[in-house]
């Protein structure tokens, strides 16, 4: 991958915060379809070589080991959370260092979705990029939709879109 940047990584960020707040993404536990319900990025559509899919077969595994560790503490911070907001004698410091530390775990799936993606941009020819950015792009939309039912990025999207593009200008190609 070059050092300049374009739109397509920009979609790819976007795609990355969609992806790690609902889904196991961009694992594909099964080693070569996704097996997320809610994400489509089909890396067998790339052509990709034999030497490509063994590393991006390592690097979902990768992921998914993350994310298996991280889920289920993350859903025991949040019912310990959900079990402080019962009690009616909860301390606020309490409740705000569970938030925290399940805001740091999220973070923290999202650190790593974004740091597979990058490897496995890499990886990837000029060809094969432009292909996964239709695809990202096409999967941005698909979300969209059946988020709101209409074609309209929701604000705090579109506030990380804003903020990614002012990091890395669309004209820096």
């Amino acid at each position: 991958m070059s050092s300049r940047v374009s739109s397509s990584m920009v979609a790819s960020i976007a795609l990355i915060g969609l992806l790690s707040v609902v889904t196991p993404s961009p694992a594909m536990a099964d080693g070569g379809t996704q097996d997320c319900t809610h994400c489509n990025i089909d890396y067998e559509k790339l052509n990709l070589t034999d030497s490509q899919k063994t590393q991006i077969q390592k690097y979902d595994t990768e992921w998914f080991q993350e994310y298996q560790k991280t889920q289920p503490e993350i859903q025991d911070l949040q019912q310990q959370f959900k079990d402080l907001l019962a009690s009616p004698k909860v301390e606020a410091t309490e409740v705000m260092r569970v938030q925290q530390q399940i805001d740091q775990k999220r973070s923290g799936l999202k650190t790593k979705a974004t740091q597979i993606l990058i490897k496995k941009r890499r990886l990837l020819s000029s060809n094969q990029n432009k292909l996964l950015d239709n695809m990202i792009k096409e999967e941005i939309s698909k979300r969209r939709l059946r988020a709101t039912g209409e074609n309209v990025v929701p604000v705090r999207w579109q506030k990380m879109l804003n903020n990614v593009t002012k990091i890395f200008p669309q004209g820096q190609e």
